[in-house]
């Protein structure tokens, strides 16, 4: 049931996107470099709140299925697995963020704190 809702989001999140770039809003252009790296940081920004989004729903499904599972080891087994997959969900969520810290230090453009987010405005120092 799960994988439905998930691919029925995710479905519904690439036809929206795909939707607005045909109609041209919101296509991205780029200036310079900053901008670049602007954009990457606000991307990153985006997957990373959808990310702990799916973490939780992970880890409540996890929980879910240890309070049903009975002893069950198979059920057990399955609310461990879970649980890894969103720990390292967790882990692949704090790499991503260091992509724009990579990026700048590629083009020679900020340092580590390349990527700043204060009341919501995120940017480029």
């Amino acid at each position: 049931m799960l994988k439905k809702v998930l691919t029925k989001a995710l479905v519904v999140v690439v036809l929206s996107s795909l939707a607005n770039v045909a109609l041209g809003a919101n296509v991205p252009t780029f200036g310079s470099i900053n901008d670049v790296i602007r954009k990457v940081c606000n991307l990153v920004d985006v997957l990373f709140t959808v990310l702990l989004v799916l973490v939780v729903v992970f880890v409540i499904f996890a929980a879910y299925n240890y309070l049903t599972s009975g002893g069950n080891p198979e059920k057990v087994k399955s609310a461990n697995q879970q649980l890894i997959y969103a720990a390292v969900a967790i882990l692949v969520g704090i790499v991503s963020k260091g992509v724009p810290v990579i990026v700048g230090a590629a083009f020679g453009v900020g340092g580590l704190g390349v990527c700043f987010n204060l009341g919501g405005f995120t940017g480029v120092m």
